[in-house]
């Protein structure tokens, strides 16, 4: 608590002492960023919306307060923000950041085709995107897509080898598709990975018993 609080006095010293926007907004920025992790919702957004009046096109402080509403359940101001910052940039790191929040918002809201729409506009700005991919092969799944589920789950795991929920998700496709030896191979491969996975232990068991029936 005492770096927290020495850090704003400093901040707060530094607004008092400069009219240079550059430093203003990064000064608010900063603030807010710590207020925010110290659980201080109100003050964070305010100081977010300073360096936001400050400079109209400061992206981290529209990705920031974006991430600030939607951990605060206040999804649509969320969008709102993110929208924003869509509009203002092309630095092809915070597109993809504002892309793959709207669609994990649009997930939580239950509006599936918005929320693929989003992570696949988020992948076109970085490829590697392994969070993206299975997040995609979710809704896929949702939407009984299942070709494409197995698709994105793949690359999934072709960005995160270690994804232990991936291999269990495919596991389920494979199941789906009445691939039973790749299934088995995928519910083996997560348990390998965590072995105390209960739904792989037993949706192994059912592999194998349909394997062996």
């Amino acid at each position: 608590a005492g770096l927290f609080d020495e850090a704003i006095a400093q901040y707060k010293e530094a607004l008092k002492r400069t009219l240079n926007p550059i430093t203003l907004k990064v000064a608010h920025q900063n603030l807010g960023i710590i207020y925010d992790e110290k659980g201080f919702i109100d003050r964070a957004t305010s100081e977010y919306k300073k360096a936001i009046e400050i400079d109209s096109d400061f992206i981290e402080a529209y990705i920031n307060l974006g991430a600030l509403y939607k951990k605060a359940g206040l999804f649509d101001e969320a969008i709102a923000q993110y929208k924003e910052a869509l509009k203002r940039t092309s630095d092809p790191i915070m597109l993809k950041a504002a892309h793959q929040n709207l669609g994990t918002i649009y997930s939580q809201k239950g509006f599936i085709d918005e929320a693929i729409r989003e992570y696949e506009e988020a992948l076109k700005f970085y490829r590697e995107d392994g969070d993206s991919y299975y997040n995609l092969g979710i809704l896929y799944s949702q939407k009984g897509l299942w070709d494409k589920a197995e698709a994105a789950f793949l690359n999934a795991i072709k960005n995160n080898s270690e994804d232990s929920e991936a291999h269990y998700r495919l596991g389920i496709i494979y199941t789906k598709k009445f691939l039973i030896d790749k299934a088995i191979g995928e519910f083996k491969e997560s348990l390998m990975l965590r072995p105390d996975y209960q739904e792989a232990k037993e949706e192994l068991q059912k592999a194998l018993h349909l394997k062996n029936k």
